[in-house]
């Protein structure tokens, strides 16, 4: 009863469309349509963007899988599109092979976790009017090997191609005429480590369930000059520790340290560009308070602290009790500087500067809303004087919590 159950077209029409809103894809066949909320968004450089995209399906290869997009600016009248493979070597342990092409905007400065640019929230969701969007083509060709559970290697290859604008020019220093664009050919390994790590794994993507034991992460990057037209020789070496650690009966606490170092002249738009969050969404991963192209730094280290105190304070109240709401609170500190001669390469964009004093922003929240919302009130403590910040204001964030 249930296999016939499954093939009636109405049935089979609507876990498409559950399914469409929980992964993003609506799936026709060989091919899956999406991620839906990239259709349609807008900008101030692009106005009003219209993409296409989607990639194939499990039904086309369970292990390659071949993703692509269209998109187009009324504003700025101007195609982008990107392509791109990923071959499953093997998926357990894991080893893949991808090369990647696109040519569209990009948020320079912008964290890993953010909503990006093409996101239809990000256009609703933004702060401040964005003007600060880069048009970059890049190649990239990346191998991951994992050597066994919680340890894996990534090596990549990566040739990009920036462009200037209006509001992010490519003046130099020394009075010479505006760089066309800034090149670059740049090899990256990545060393990942977590002890006892478990997934949940489709056929091509998985997530991290974690474990009790801090996951280390080591990057060594070198930019070759004068390999694919490539302008800046160049070092970077960076490491990132995340650890999760339970204080009882106080709840638990994330720990998350980064450091880094460039050793090389590099262009502004290749030093340590710091994460900021021009949205009213909350990032984790992010300044939330810190505005984009606000801080660079060629050597720099942060320390973020995030507490859950679980409802420890607020189920000592009836009403809310029932709620189930819990508490969280935060803290995010940045110390950086740059050297006196990356500072005469190019001209700094206006409002872009060193960190040499430390920056500091703070939140306290609740989370477990009706079991997805998270609301946060953030207070900066720190360059009170900088053009066009917030000292204070609230941040959403959508979590699921079990």
């Amino acid at each position: 009863m249930v296999d016939s159950v499954q093939q009636v077209p109405m049935y089979k029409t609507f876990v498409d469309i559950i399914n469409m809103f929980i992964n993003y894809y609506y799936v026709i066949g060989y091919i899956e349509v999406g991620p839906y909320y990239k259709t349609y968004s807008f900008n101030e450089i692009e106005g009003n963007r219209f993409r296409i995209s989607g990639r194939t399906s499990n039904k086309f290869s369970k292990t390659l899988m071949i993703t692509g997009f269209a998109a187009y600016g009324d504003k700025d009248d101007r195609f982008k599109w990107g392509i791109g493979t990923l071959y499953m070597l093997d998926k357990n342990p894991r080893e893949t092979l991808s090369f990647d092409y696109k040519k569209d905007i990009e948020q320079l400065g912008q964290s890993p976790n953010a909503l990006t640019e093409d996101n239809i929230l990000t256009s609703f969701l933004r702060r401040n009017p964005n003007y600060k969007l880069t048009l970059v083509e890049e190649y990239s060709s990346t191998y991951e090997k994992e050597w066994f559970t919680g340890f894996s290697n990534k090596l990549t290859l990566n040739h990009r191609v920036i462009y200037p604008t209006e509001f992010i020019p490519f003046d130099p220093v020394d009075g010479a005429l505006p760089l066309p664009s800034i090149t670059t050919f740049a090899v990256t390994l990545n060393t990942r480590w977590q002890k006892n790590e478990g997934f949940v794994a489709g056929e091509f993507t998985r997530v991290s369930l974690g474990s009790d034991w801090p996951e280390v992460n080591f990057y060594v990057t070198k930019g070759f000059k004068g390999f694919l037209g490539a302008d800046v020789d160049y070092w970077k070496l960076s490491a990132n520790y995340y650890h999760k650690f339970n204080i009882n009966p106080f709840g638990y606490t994330r720990l998350i340290v980064d450091a880094g170092k460039i050793f090389g002249e590099v262009p502004y738009p290749l030093l340590q560009l710091h994460e900021g969050n021009e949205t009213y969404a909350f990032d984790r991963y992010a300044f939330n308070m810190m505005n984009y192209y606000e801080f660079a730094s060629d050597q720099y280290a942060s320390l973020y602290l995030e507490h859950h105190f679980q409802g420890f304070f607020l189920n000592r109240f009836p009403l809310i009790r029932r709620l189930k709401w819990r508490e969280v609170v935060s803290g995010k500190f940045l110390i950086g500087s740059i050297s006196s001669e990356n500072k005469k390469v190019l001209q700094f964009p206006e409002g872009l500067g060193d960190v040499s004093k430390p920056y500091m922003e703070f939140s306290a929240g609740v989370e477990n809303i009706f079991k997805v919302f998270r609301v946060d009130a953030l207070w900066r403590t720190t360059h009170l004087d900088n053009p066009d910040i917030e000292p204070f204001g609230i941040r959403v964030g959508l979590q699921i919590i079990f």
